[in-house]
Order: structure tokens, then sequence, then C-alpha cells
């Protein structure tokens, strides 16, 4: 096992006094609630920024010297803090907001099965990068009906559309910040199409009646529902989700009709 710690705190985690630090119990999430705290236990620390959460810096070591005392009249457990190296943070935590976790030890996995492109999708600022790396990511979650507009026909449409099972999903990737003025048109442009009974490309008619419909924005955002227009969900999708449902599929059995319960939560 190991612990991850993530924090947004000042001097973390190479500048503290004496290499030690504390957490509230409220800190403490999912399974460290119950866990009882172990000298030497291998730990991914994550120091995050406090004014746009983005990961600073990351590194491994070890966590000791555990003890129960008070913080602001609230429960909390202070420790030692043993620093090795500084790493890059690995992309199962990337996502991981401050608290203390603790998860089931796979780092040689995450370094198998981890394609080096992950890492630059989090981080790039070329939209056509970023559009043809999301392209990749869609295919290596095994998602094969998958259908690119040409760049050159793409104004006021989306980058592309695929089909699972029983449902369609409008994609548009971007890098913007602020992006539902700007893209509000071809938000609803992408619900009209969807709303027709078929859908054509090139050659090819799909018929989408009575199928589960979305729009994807994909961004380097946060997760969220835009809004919803005649049951069609358009919704903000971080690549992290989608890296996140990558490792899921590579680490648990998930047969179609799961995998596509997967994209309709997304």
């Amino acid at each position: 096992m190991r612990y991850i710690m993530v924090t947004n705190w000042d001097c973390h985690w190479d500048m503290l006094p004496n290499g030690k630090t504390r957490y509230s119990i409220g800190m403490l999430k999912g399974k460290m609630k119950e866990c009882k705290y172990l000298d030497g236990t291998k730990t991914i620390f994550i120091k995050r920024s406090k004014t746009n959460k983005k990961i600073e810096k990351s590194w491994i070591g070890t966590t000791s010297c555990f003890e129960v005392g008070e913080y602001k009249n609230q429960k909390a457990i202070y420790f030692k803090v043993n620093l090795e190296k500084e790493i890059d943070c690995p992309e199962a935590y990337r996502s991981y907001p401050e608290g203390w976790y603790l998860v089931e030890e796979l780092a040689a996995d995450e370094d198998l099965f981890s394609p080096p492109f992950l890492s630059k999708l989090k981080t790039t600022n070329d939209w056509e990068e970023f559009e043809r790396l999301t392209l990749c990511l869609f295919i290596i979650l095994g998602i094969h009906d998958l259908y690119r507009f040409h760049p050159r026909n793409q104004k006021g449409k989306a980058d592309g559309f695929f089909v699972f099972r029983n449902t369609v999903i409008f994609y548009d990737c971007t890098l913007e910040k602020n992006f539902e003025e700007s893209k509000k048109v071809q938000m609803e442009n992408f619900c009209g199409q969807l709303r027709n009974d078929h859908i054509e490309y090139q050659k090819k008619k799909f018929t989408i009646r009575n199928t589960h419909k979305r729009v994807w924005i994909v961004t380097n955002g946060l997760q969220r529902l835009i809004r919803e227009v005649d049951e069609i969900k358009i919704k903000e999708v971080p690549v992290q989700a989608l890296i996140n449902l990558y490792r899921k599929r590579i680490s648990q059995t998930l047969d179609s009709e799961a995998f596509e319960r997967e994209l309709l939560v997304i």
C-alpha cells in the first residue's frame, strides 16, 4: 500500500520545519478513515497551487512518527515527512484534491500501462496537438466507431463524434478557459444535429433515434454539466476523467454495457 498526501499549504513538502506537519481528521479520505498509521509507509507528496489548484511539485518518500493530537480544537495526526526525491506526479493521482489517501501499491503497473502521450496531453498548449492526442486517448479506451470531421470543413462543427452501443457523443476539444460564450452557437448546433433521427457522415448514415445523446467539450479543466437541452446533456469533460476511465478499464473487468454506463456518467 502507499499513502497519497495532497496539500496547497505553504512550505509543503520540501520546506517543513524539522520535517514535521499534521493533518486534521477531516482531511483523511476513503480508506484512511479506518486505517492504522504505519511508520515507513511509502508516500507520494503532492503540492498544489492555492490560486489555480495546478500541481506545482511532487515527491516520493515515507512518513513516520505518527502522533494523535489536536490542532485548532480538532483532532489531528502529527507525523514526520521523509522525502527521497522529486518526481513527476503519476497520472493516476493528478486529479486527487487536498487530503490524505490510502491506495494499493500499483507503481509498476502505472508505469507499464501509462502511454507517454498522456503526460503531454495534460500539459500541451498547442490546440492541434491537444485534439490529436485526445483522439489517441479515445482509441486506447476502446472507442472504435469514431469519426473525425475534416479540419478544413470543421468550422461550426464538432471535432468528431462516436457511437458506442446505444450512445452517441459529439465531442469538441478546446484549451480555452472561458469557452461557454465563444462556443455557445457551436454547442447549440451540436444539439440541433443530435435532435435529428440520423447523422450523415461522408457516405454513411447513422440512425440515432432513441439513443443516449451527449455533447462533450473536452478540456484540461473541471468535470461538470454545462446544461441540458431536450435530454441532450452538454458536459465539460476533462481529459483526466478519460484517463481515469482508461485506468479503470485496464484494471477491472468492464463489459461493453458497463463501459457504456461509465461513458454516460462522466
